[in-house]
């Protein structure tokens, strides 16, 4: 068993510091740069831009389809160490069953949705890969993730968490702000319990990619064509078809 495996089975997380280098986040920030954002959360707003963000967008993400186009964000997608990790932590190869990028906002007001605590329960196993692509401290939206929770059978209704309630149920030692520079990554076990704080001064911009054994149900997945696609056809098989 690697390491990795071995964290994320015992500690749920998997740090990776400096994982990508700073010409590589800079070829992603400037692929996407034009590109239109979508409001994650309500009311889901659309085609909105990046330099003239609505005041209160809490998170706008770019579409998946988007970014299928950008060789650096498919490289780590498939990258063989993420691939080998997951497939040795699933029991089976990987599918790559989400890609997103988005920026999370400094608006203020209360926490929607997924920046309160909460489990994710996507598949039977899966697996999720988070970089960060902006430098981020504790003003910056870091992520939170509670260690060992994902085998702890507290707080396990599906619903959205309160600090107060991870306080009482948890040790304080476990419950991780994930502060880091742009390139820093980590791989973590989403059942259990997680949240993206808002920014309280500054935007974030994370990239996501999840590995699973199945399709998640909440996703729409319309496979592009690509001619000569060089990754295996079975991982990518949610995203990219054969042309």
């Amino acid at each position: 068993m690697s390491a990795a495996v071995s964290d994320l089975n015992t500690h749920g997380i998997y740090l990776m510091h400096n994982y990508l280098d700073s010409d590589r986040i800079e070829k992603i920030k400037q692929a996407v740069a034009s590109l239109p954002l979508d409001e994650r959360f309500s009311p889901q707003r659309k085609n909105l831009d990046l330099d003239d963000m609505p005041a209160d967008v809490h998170v706008a993400e770019y579409r998946t389809s988007a970014l299928l186009q950008f060789d650096t964000i498919m490289e780590i997608a498939n990258d063989p160490f993420l691939l080998q990790t997951a497939a040795q932590y699933l029991g089976c190869k990987p599918t790559i069953s989400n890609m997103s990028v988005w920026w999370s906002f400094p608006t203020g007001g209360e926490a929607q949705e997924a920046e309160n605590y909460h489990r994710d329960v996507d598949d039977w196993r899966f697996l999720k890969f988070f970089l960060y692509l902006t430098d981020v401290d504790s003003d910056s939206g870091p992520h939170r993730f509670v260690k060992n929770s994902h085998r702890s059978n507290r707080l396990t209704n599906l619903k959205r968490i309160t600090d107060e309630e991870v306080s009482a149920n948890f040790p304080q030692e476990d419950q991780l702000e994930m502060t880091g520079k742009a390139g820093d990554a980590f791989m973590e076990l989403t059942f259990g319990l997680h949240k993206g704080q808002p920014p309280r001064k500054h935007r974030r911009l994370l990239l996501q990619v999840e590995y699973s054994i199945n399709p998640v149900a909440v996703y729409d997945y319309s496979p592009l064509k690509l001619e000569n696609f060089p990754y295996d056809p079975y991982v990518n098989r949610l995203y990219v078809s054969p042309k």
